[in-house]
């Protein structure tokens, strides 16, 4: 029991590690890995499926081969703009790359392989119809697959009846039950409220909805990141020294 008690926390105290490298090195890359993550938790919600740690970690750490990235490749991947076929055949290597930092912690051996194939070629036709949830690997690849194709849509600026339509359209690429229960998930009844809060209002669970960088211009917070207790500690710290000011813009969700 205490073997397992402390397996558990090596295991968390990892992941934090990874995730908190990742928001300092790259908060474009975070943010997007917290989107991506809400949109593989809208899926599993969706599906009803139990279990699910797995997909829920590997969409979290989908995007921690970024840190080997250089830093203008990046940016040119977060603005859409066009890579050379260099800096993209470099780009493509993100994930394989994260699989190997994950790949030696124990009890991560699934979620680094489901990591290293988020942007597998497979045609659905190769894999039948029906992604069995006793495949983690191959449900947890395409479930990125959506996840990502459907987050670099919306953050284009598509909206999400366009975006979902267009992965619908493509249903040898992108597995049609998975991308059911995204819109099914997306079209729910939530309330969405925005509000503009002074740092001691905001509170974990709220999704920041503006880039938060220093008068310096060094990136922080993404848009899109989902704030959680060292982000927010994170905040605190740099308005205590006067290098942000609010009030912050943030949406709040509601069931």
């Amino acid at each position: 029991m205490m073997e397992k008690t402390l397996l558990n926390k090596t295991l968390k105290g990892a992941v934090n590690l990874l995730t908190d490298i990742l928001s300092l090195v790259d908060p474009d890359s975070f943010s997007q890995a917290s989107r991506i993550k809400r949109h593989v938790d809208t899926m599993l919600k969706s599906l009803g499926l139990q279990d699910t740690w797995h997909f829920e970690l590997a969409a979290l750490l989908s995007q921690i081969g970024h840190i080997t990235i250089p830093r203008e490749i990046l940016e040119k991947v977060a603005s859409n703009v066009p890579l050379t076929t260099k800096e993209a055949a470099l780009y493509k290597t993100h994930p394989e790359i994260g699989s190997r930092l994950l790949q030696h912690i124990p009890r991560l051996e699934t979620v680094a392989a489901i990591v290293a194939h988020q942007e597998a070629e497979d045609e659905m036709e190769k894999i039948g119809k029906h992604l069995s949830q006793e495949d983690k690997i191959t449900l947890g690849s395409h479930l990125l697959k959506v996840a990502i194709a459907y987050d670099k849509r919306i953050t284009a600026g598509m909206d999400e009846d366009q975006s979902l339509t267009e992965l619908k359209d493509e249903p040898t690429r992108y597995a049609p039950a998975l991308v059911e229960a995204l819109a099914a998930g997306e079209g729910s009844n939530k309330q969405v409220e925005i509000m503009h809060l002074p740092l001691a209002k905001l509170h974990s669970g709220m999704i920041l909805d503006q880039n938060i960088r220093t008068q310096a211009g060094t990136m922080l917070v993404a848009r899109g990141q989902e704030l959680s207790q060292p982000i927010l500690l994170r905040l605190i710290a740099a308005e205590h020294n006067d290098v942000i000011h609010g009030p912050y813009r943030v949406v709040n969700v509601r069931e």
